[in-house]
């Protein structure tokens, strides 16, 4: 947009109106009303303003526009191109203004660098009656260098700024909310200055937030990403009044600050925080800063938390997530009180002070977690962190709100009621020995038990979802050329060759299969679908990896064409570590993707393919669809590390594999699918249509269907799978299908015989069958797939969960009424005795009962 001298729209300016309306960000303007009214804001474009220029309702001082309203409840409108400027913006208060007095400013693509201005904050609010802000596009206020956003590097001789980002001192009071179409704010403050808040030595003033997705980093010297500046000595720092009713905030502390409340060092500093609804999460910084309360020294605070979900993360791993006030911030100045309650409230963090009393909601401390309501409704779309594992006892029920999606990463074990009225996909465990009942979707990808049917008149499936997220969809993704890219976008940042998702979404990650050294990263605490596509990152210098998943984040994969990731020295090829989740999958649905697609990690020096660092375990890992090749790294010289799971002295964390085709070898007395070498085993399962390779035996995995293929032979577990993807046996591998069991080479699959199969059973080839080895027993079976409403499944008497194979949709399964004896239960809601018509996927499930 042009830059225009009278700042507020005027009755002949049409043309301007309607181009403010199609940026989606003042539709709510019209052609009537006076200058500074809502229908009529003073509109400032702040990269392209003219110092010689008269503007009615702010001034223009060179480094800095002021807001002057002149009345109470006047109106601004502050437009960027998103393109950086070091114009700071200060709102002053009104010249005349009664007890209900506001200003309001909305933000539009607003991006303000004051690095290198000594103590400039490059948004300033001053004493008086509040600020609304609301928050349209992407805004960000910096104030210099951070390492956890890494948005500029100082340069040489700069001097150093130790403003907040929002600067919002004592007496001043500001409240942040969002247009319906959403817009964020990312707020970063230098040495001692808040991310939103206080300066150097500075206390906070009164903080709201309603809406908006909020990102705040607090100066490394000490100071709260919300909440008060670092103070050493006196009264500094305190952390003010902070109040969180909606959004999506995370914020992260300095050195010794926290994450929201008090900064470092302030002896008689107060932080009086309350959280009501909302996604809220909180990183106190290094040296004891609490992620939410009191700072690490002497100072008081109030921490009342009666809904939303809060989730208070530790600066690092020895470094736990807090609540209250570091344990050595013994010496008490000022009261420290607070409460934890309400039914839609969810908790998760690794230590609660004392003063603060348990009464409600879900809380999880230290990843062991139950419900202190009778009743708790999650109140927003959320994945429930892998390490993290709770209970619902009986006569308690836990609600999947109609509005909500929940991905559980983790384990619920459910005594009382579990009810889905929104979406609930589960690619960790659930347990159910009390009521189960969908009446919106269940999604079901990791382990799962209910001991009674499943009640409701939702979906259950084991197909994936098409969800969409805040960015994209899983029909229409946003796009981005990992060869390429070059700046930060929707949901994601990209700096110093990282592209760094932190933010939910949907996306296409796509490259030409030349190698890049561009990198990709999940930030902590997001759960992100990727679909990959012929992506190829290669890193070969310093300890740093190709692809890296933080602990409490979530990694939804889906492949497509193939893709190669290789780390730098002692890195995983894909970092899953302790508290991370990475599930892989075939893309579908995407129509510039095929369907087949492949993947190949590759681990350095004694790092695992997929799993943990050197010395590092692993985190979850499942499987379902893909050819997926990992191998750890090592030499006869070195310690090694899994192709899935630890690297060297880690153990193998949950590895669950559902489908696909896996090739997983550990190198130098590391596990295939494991621990590295001198780490203990994984746990988890496999099953399904899951056909494995691996260089060593398998040691810790419930082996419940599927192929599992290793140097002392090939063996194949249940009464049936399937091939799904393109794969041979090698020449010196072997299989045998015993008498009994069925082994299925799916539709549009090429399977090629090197070794020796000794078939007893059954191999029903709806694909491609090549035999360039040995066939022992009855040959292949080359068979038409079958039309829709024909072909058939008999229940056999080992069967647990009855999945038809990679076949036409739909297909009509055949169950038999003479098979369905009096031992066996049908756990399913809605069939037909003898016919039932599903789509490909779907799984039905049984219980055989004792003789």
């Amino acid at each position: 947009m042009t830059s225009h001298k009278v700042s507020h729209v005027k009755h002949g300016g049409k043309a301007r109106v309607c181009a403010l309306c199609l940026a989606g960000v003042c539709s709510a303007l019209s052609l009537f009303g006076e200058p500074g009214d809502a229908d009529q804001p003073f509109v400032i474009n702040i990269n392209a303003l003219d110092e010689n220029a008269y503007y009615e309702g702010f001034q223009f001082h060179g480094d800095h526009v002021e807001l002057t309203p002149a009345t109470e409840n006047m109106h601004y409108l502050i437009l960027g191109t998103g393109e950086k400027t070091n114009i700071a913006i200060r709102v002053a208060p009104p010249i005349s203004y009664g007890e209900d007095s506001m200003t309001h400013v909305m933000l539009s693509n607003v991006y303000v660098s004051t690095s290198g201005q000594a103590d400039l904050s490059p948004f300033l609010l001053e004493n008086g009656p509040p600020v609304y802000v609301t928050l349209a596009g992407s805004n960000t206020f910096i104030t210099g260098w951070h390492p956890m956003y890494s948005d500029t590097e100082k340069e040489y001789g700069e001097a150093y700024n130790h403003a907040a980002g929002i600067q919002v001192p004592a007496g001043a009071s500001v409240i942040f909310d969002t247009v319906p179409t959403g817009g964020s704010l990312a707020a970063i403050g230098e040495t001692t200055g808040s991310g939103i808040g206080g300066c150097d030595g500075q206390s906070c003033g009164a903080i709201t937030i309603v809406g908006g997705t909020i990102r705040a980093y607090g100066g490394t010297s000490g100071a709260a990403g919300i909440g008060g500046g670092a103070g050493y000595s006196g009264s500094g720092a305190s952390g003010g009044t902070i109040i969180i009713s909606g959004g999506d905030v995370a914020a992260f502390g300095g050195h010794g600050g926290a994450g929201i409340g008090g900064g470092e060092g302030g002896t008689e500093s107060m932080a009086d925080i309350s959280i009501s609804g909302g996604v809220v999460t909180a990183t106190g910084g290094s040296s004891d800063g609490a992620s939410i309360g009191g700072n690490n020294y002497k100072g008081g605070w109030t921490v009342n938390i009666s809904g939303g979900i809060v989730h208070a993360v530790g600066a690092h791993e020895q470094l736990p997530g807090i609540i209250g006030s570091p344990p050595r911030a013994t010496a008490t100045l000022l009261p420290r009180s607070g409460s934890i309650t309400g039914s839609n409230t969810v908790v998760i963090t690794d230590l609660i002070h004392s003063n603060i009393a348990c009464e409600g909601g879900l809380i999880a401390t230290n990843g062991r977690g139950r419900l202190l309501s009778d009743h708790v409704s999650i109140p927003h779309s959320w994945c429930i962190p892998s390490n993290v594992v709770f209970d619902v006892a009986v006569e308690q029920s836990l609600t999947i709100g109609a509005e909500t999606v929940v991905t559980n990463a983790g384990s619920i074990n459910v005594y009382g009621t579990l009810a889905v009225d929104g979406v609930l996909e589960n690619i960790g465990l659930i347990r159910v020995y009390g009521m189960f009942t969908v009446d919106g979707e269940y999604v079901n990808f990791g382990q799962a038990f209910s001991a009674l049917p499943i009640g409701g008149t939702g979906v259950v499936t084991g197909a994936v979802p098409v969800g969409v997220g805040l960015a994209g969809s899983a029909a229409d993704p946003i796009e981005i050329n990992v060869n390429t890219v070059s700046t930060d976008g929707y949901g994601f940042t990209f700096s110093d060759g990282c592209l760094n998702f932190c933010w939910k979404g949907h996306y296409l990650l796509y490259g030409t299969g030349a190698p890049t050294a561009n990198r990709i990263c999940v930030a902590r605490d997001t759960d992100v679908d990727l679909v990959l596509s012929n992506v190829n990152v290669r890193v070969t210098a310093g300890d740093v990896c190709a692809f890296d998943v933080y602990p409490g984040a979530c990694a939804h994969l889906f492949l497509a064409g193939t893709n190669t990731f290789l780390g730098g020295s002692r890195t995983a090829g894909m970092h899953v570590p302790e508290g991370a989740a990475m599930f892989i999958d075939c893309a579908s649905g995407v129509a510039a993707c095929p369907t087949n697609g492949a993947l190949v990690a590759l681990g350095s020096a004694s790092s695992a393919g997929i799993g943990g660092h050197l010395y590092e375990s692993s985190g979850c890992v499942t499987i379902s669809g893909g050819h997926v090749t990992a191998r750890g790294g090592g030499a006869a010289y070195q310690y090694g590390g899994a192709g899935i799971g630890g690297g060297h002295a880690g153990t193998g964390g949950v590895v669950t594999l559902y489908g696909g085709v896996v090739d997983a070898q550990g190198s130098y007395n590391a596990e295939a699918i494991g621990g590295g070498s001198s780490g203990e085993a994984a746990t988890g399962h496999i099953s399904g249509n899951a056909f494995v390779f691996a260089n060593t035996p398998v040691a810790g995995l419930d082996f419940r269907r599927g192929v599992l293929i290793t140097p002392d032979g090939g063996q194949m577990y249940g009464a049936a799978s399937a091939v799904t993807a393109d794969t041979a046996l090698p020449a010196d591998r072997s299989l045998i299908v015993t008498n009994g069991q069925e082994l299925v080479i799916g539709q549009n699959v090429t399977f090629i015989n090197n070794g020796t199969i000794t078939n007893l059973g059954a191999i029903v080839v709806y694909g491609t069958f090549v035999n360039n080895g040995t066939i022992i027993g009855h040959e292949p079976q080359q068979t038409p797939v079958p039309p829709a409403g024909i072909g058939a499944i008999n229940v056999s008497a080992d069967d647990v969960v009855l999945a038809w194979p990679s076949t036409p949709s739909p297909v009509s399964v055949l169950f038999g009424k003479d098979r369905l004896t009096d031992r066996w239960e049908r756990l399913d809601t809605e069939w037909s005795p003898t016919n039932a018509v599903w789509p490909r996927g779907r799984q039905k499930f049984f219980k055989r009962e004792c003789p």
